[in-house]
């Protein structure tokens, strides 16, 4: 049957002519002849230069004429679709950085996407990753193309693991700044594309930095605040330099295991600079966590599978009290939430669902969603805890293992006559006749003394140069610690850390190691040693078993790799050790058990005591997250005075030393402090709970992150595989990617014939930014002269083999193919036809034909006086074969997101042609479930805009009145003051008062004009818009 017909209208795709068709030859060999009629003459044509002279770019017309492109230009499409999106439920990073893949790490990016303002903290417990959390949210923005400059603030000793793990796990260069003046010279010569590391110190005073910045109009694109606890005092130097350069970030994101540490005003403070807009006051935020605080129980009983009519009444029936404090005097006000939140639209609607809806998945999935946006917390704070997160990361148990030795005689004496010999050369008589000693100096040398006393009599010089005076002297610890490394390699452990306070005491080990054959890597605080090497080496070099290590040296530093360490000597700091614990028991241990060895020298009794109290609060055992607010936290004296736990530990041991104290006092101070961290670990974790409790349940974003995955809403390996061997296809031709003997590498083989054709084709493609000329310049540099690239896709291989390629959506290789697909696409690719495998599918989805329309839903809104545009993919599905629409969405998401991965080649023949008067009816059927779901989508989001405002304009309006109505009734009292002064005819009283109430007077017409200000604020015009548009039309045939 010929293609067209005597009469039809027809396109010329080499002339783009349109003509008429006068004559239909009769066709041969497989071959078909028109003649077409054209303006100004007659020609004969072959079918194949032949369209129909339709609106190709117009998926309906398309699939009339029976016109569809393969699966590949399909996938090809959507994957360059997820890779530019931005899209608030696409994370087009996940799996895109060489790290462990845990879902519950992208939770806070999932949070911070969806918040308005994209300001955020994240509070998780400790070790569970926050480093690499933050570094999900920056590729993100990296994928959306808002990623242009950075800063991260943290604490000096983690500056270096900051910009460590930001390069080797996500591709981000960070630079380390170490003088202020070198984060000038880099904002000024890149014009302020810089991404930098600095520590708090360097933020006291910003002047010269905001200086530059404001010359060159800088705008961050995120600003990263580490151990952001340590803004939590409103008054210092640091808090007001970081809130200087806060408001000139477009994302800001907080991070602390502990945000709380004293009250809840430390959180205020922190939310303060976080969202000055929406935390201007302590009292209101205050009140928020009184308000919170029935939604997130209701949220915590829905997801624990409650009855809803309960939660319900629970819910309406739950007392709240707010607070409002004048004049240091608080009073209280008592509200149920069913009266407080009566005209809350959303509100209703959660009540309604609850006692009216039927109890189904759906219902509880919006009812998540409606808790959760009435707990105005939930969209700034992330909270995740180790123990709801058992099926993404199970903690490793520790096993602590304490080993007591006694000095051989020859050190004990020598240990003896050390401290006699120190006393008697630094022993002075004072004016009064008296011996005085230098008591801090004896303390440092006893407790070198403790930790080796053969390294302490070894001149530091000789250490250096590998000579240990004192080789043919019996060691007592450095016996035990040989007998343990033994141990440990026996069980087929291949790597081991051994922890010493002292630089000479490391020297001293590093030498007698060597002798008794192990190879060691050294490390302490030394600006000459390169810690990122040395720690490198230690992990990949296997005749390195043993890496000795200061505090200084290895703060910043993770070595979950090993899983065995020895503390050769005890801090007096509790912290100390738990940072020492926390090296290797962190997230990415991949052992169940960590082994912890302790050294105690039996003769050292403060040692003694230390490991007694270590061990009595469980330090050993497990990770106390909160240690670091404990030990600031304060306790009582004998002698009255107030100081913090960590002070009494530090006196405790100098006292001793200097032998102020005897071993029985000791002993009392040591329970004291005992109780003074249990009494602080119980308040901590009660405030901890409550406030918990009060601020955020995430059930629906961990959903939703499920949901992310089962959908495949994210670009996938097999997507990013399938794209590299079309690229091949379609240019680079002379090109072959095979899969290597190793599972999941493969080799991308470039001719030797044209050995340039990679490197030609990633100049001709690399997008025009500053970013991109930096990567693929390096890049091109790397694969100079290569004939073989080893790669893989996968995130896990690239995380345990650093040396492949790991070809993710940042790769050059695919962002200079998503550009050349770009300069090819043909805008009327819009109709697909490929077939799926329906054991690939949910059970409700049969065999047959369907029709999958994909259309682009795209919101709108001016927030914070900035434009936020968001796009995101909205399927609707129609079975063919049965006639009607799929009316679960969940399921044609699952459709979509199978598709992206599973299809396969189909040949299209006319039985699959689609009757014209199906084709018109899809038409109106898919326009009128998508506007509905348009309308739908922005009434409910007007709806959330409009509650959120009501809530704020309510706790504002409350704040402002119960204010107004003091200080009116102040300036009335001071009015009867007044006209009593003129009665008595006080001239002095007269002007007393009138002063006064011209003070009064000037702060209410403040405050008024505060509150009219915020009022404003509030209700500033959101400016919402959403709008659809169909991408395409994809015939599919499920077998």
């Amino acid at each position: 049957m010929s293609k067209f017909g005597k009469g039809d209208k027809v396109k010329n795709v080499v002339t783009n002519e349109i003509g008429y068709v006068i004559e239909v030859y009769p066709p041969r060999r497989g071959r078909q002849l028109y003649k077409v009629k054209y303006d100004d003459r007659e020609s004969d044509e072959l079918s194949a230069n032949l369209l129909p002279n339709v609106d190709l770019t117009d998926p309906f017309e398309r699939v009339k004429e029976n016109y569809y492109d393969h699966y590949s230009e399909y996938l090809k499409g959507n994957t360059a679709f997820k890779i530019q999106s931005s899209n608030n439920s696409t994370i087009s990073s996940l799996k895109a950085s060489r790290t462990l893949f845990r879902p519950y790490q992208f939770k806070p990016l999932l949070k911070f996407l969806n918040s308005d303002n994209r300001r955020l903290l994240i509070a998780d417990e400790v070790g569970l990753g926050k480093t690499i959390e933050a570094g999900h949210i920056m590729l993100e923005l990296k994928a959306r193309g808002e990623f242009h400059n950075a800063l991260v603030i943290c604490p000096m000793a983690l500056r270096s693991k900051w910009a460590t793990e930001l390069n080797e796990k996500f591709g981000l260069e960070f630079i380390e700044v170490e003088k202020k003046e070198t984060l000038i010279h880099e904002l000024q010569h890149h014009n302020g594309g810089v991404l930098a590391v600095l520590n708090y110190d360097k933020i006291r005073e910003t002047s010269e930095i905001l200086k530059v910045i404001e010359e060159k109009n800088i705008k961050f694109s995120i600003i990263i605040c580490d151990e952001s606890h340590k803004l939590r005092n409103n008054t210092t130097l640091i808090y007001h330099g970081a809130e200087r350069l806060l408001q000139i970030s477009n994302s800001v994101v907080f991070m602390s295991a502990t945000p709380i540490m004293i009250d809840e005003y430390n959180l205020y403070n922190q939310l303060h600079l976080l969202d000055d807009d929406l935390y201007d006051n302590p009292e209101v935020f205050r009140n928020n966590i009184q308000l919170n605080r029935p939604f997130v129980r209701a949220l915590s009983q829905l997801n624990s599978g409650a009855n809803l009519k309960g939660i319900a009444e629970e819910l309406s029936s739950s007392e709240v009290t707010t607070y409002n404090t004048i004049n240091d005097i608080e009073s209280t006000q008592n509200f149920l939430i069913k009266d407080y939140f009566r005209d809350y639209p959303i509100y209703q609607d959660i009540i309604r669902l609850m006692t009216k809806g039927d109890d189904t998945p759906a219902v509880r999935a919006q009812l998540q969603y409606d808790l959760s946006e009435m707990s105005p917390m939930n969209t700034i704070f992330s909270r995740t805890r180790k123990r709801e997160v058992t099926q993404d990361w199970t903690q490793a148990e520790r096993n602590p293992y304490t080993h007591r030795v006694s000095l051989w005689s020859d050190e004990r004496n020598a240990y003896e006559q050390a401290i006699e010999d120190y006393i008697d050369d630094h022993t002075v008589i004072d004016e009064y006749g008296r011996e005085r000693t230098g008591s801090m100096g004896l303390v440092t040398v006893k407790r070198q003394l403790a930790s080796s006393v053969w390294a302490y009599l070894n001149d530091n010089e000789d250490l250096d140069r590998g000579i240990d005076c004192y080789s043919e002297y019996r060691d007592a610890k450095l016996d035990k610690l040989l007998s343990i490394l033994q141990t440990v390699f026996e069980h087929g452990n291949k790597k081991i850390i051994i922890f010493a306070i002292f630089k000479k005491t490391l020297k001293y080990l590093n030498i007698r190691l060597r002798k008794a054959g192990y190879k060691c890597a050294l490390i302490y605080g030394d600006t000459k040693i390169d810690k990122t090497e040395v720690l490198r080496t230690f992990q990949f070099d296997d005749s390195v078993k043993v890496l000795l290590s200061s505090e200084v040296g290895s703060e910043g530093l993770d070595m979950q790799f090993c899983n065995t360490l020895v503390n050769y000597d005890l801090p007096w700091n509790p912290m100390v050790v738990e940072q020492r614990i926390g090296r290797i028991d962190r997230f990415g241990q991949e052992s169940p058990k960590v082994n912890i060895n302790t050294i105690i020298v039996e003769e050292s009794i403060l040692e003694d005591i230390y490991e007694r109290l270590l061990n009595r609060i469980g330090i050993f055992r497990e990770s106390i997250g909160d240690l670091e607010a404990i030990l600031d936290s304060t306790m009582k004296t004998d002698d009255g005075r107030t100081i913090t736990i960590q002070d009494a530990l530090k006196y405790m041991e100098r006292d001793f030393y200097s032998d102020k104290l005897n071993t029985e006092e000791v002993e009392k101070k040591r329970k004291e402090i005992e109780r003074a961290i249990e009494n602080e670990k119980l308040n901590l974790q009660k405030i901890e709970e409550g406030l918990t409790n009060s601020l955020t349940n995430d059930s629906y974003f961990r959903d939703e992150i499920n949901k992310i995955i089962n959908n495949n809403a994210y670009v996938t390996s097999h997507e990013l595989y399938q794209f590299v061997r079309q690229l091949l296809k379609e240019h680079l031709t002379t090109c072959e990617l095979v899969l290597s003997d190793s599972p999941d590498v493969y080799v991308l083989r470039i001719p030797k014939s044209d050995p340039k054709v990679l490197k030609r084709f990633l100049e001709q493609y690399q997008p025009m930014d500053p970013d991109s000329n930096k990567l693929f310049r390096r890049y091109i540099t790397e694969i100079e002269d290569e004939l073989e690239l080893r790669m893989t896709f996968d995130q896990e291989k690239a995380f345990k083999e650093k040396k492949l390629a790991f070809i993710n959506i940042y790769h050059p290789i695919i962002r200079a193919g998503v550009k050349f697909f770009e300069s090819k696409r043909d805008k009327t690719q819009c109709t697909f036809f490929f077939q799926l495998a329906s054991d690939h599918l949910p059970l409700e989805i049969g065999k047959g034909l369907y029709m999958l329309a994909i259309y682009k839903i795209s919101v709108s809104r001016t927030q914070f006086e900035r434009d936020v545009v968001t796009d995101s993919l909205y399927p609707i599905l129609f079975d063919v074969t049965n006639d009607k629409l799929v009316d679960d969405h969940s399921l044609a998401e699952r459709f979509m997101g199978r598709a992206q991965v599973d299809g396969q080649y189909a040949p299209l023949d006319e039985s699959n042609r689609l009757s014209e008067e199906l084709i018109a009816d899809l038409r109106y059927d898919f326009n009128e479930c998508v506007n509905a779901y348009v309308w739908k989508h922005r009434g409910e989001m007007q709806t959330r805009i409009d509650n959120s405002k009501k809530l704020r304009f309510q706790q504002t309006m409350q704040y402002y009145e119960t204010r107004q109505k003091s200080m009116e009734r102040n300036i009335a009292n001071q009015e009867l003051m007044r006209e009593y002064a003129i009665s008595s005819g006080s001239d002095d009283e007269l002007r007393r008062t009138e002063n006064v109430l011209r003070l009064q007077r000037a702060n209410l017409r403040d405050l008024l004009d505060r509150k009219e200000s915020d009022i404003e604020r509030i209700n500033r015009d959101v400016n919402l818009k959403v709008t659809q548009e169909i991408k395409s039309l994809n015939l599919v045939q499920v077998v």
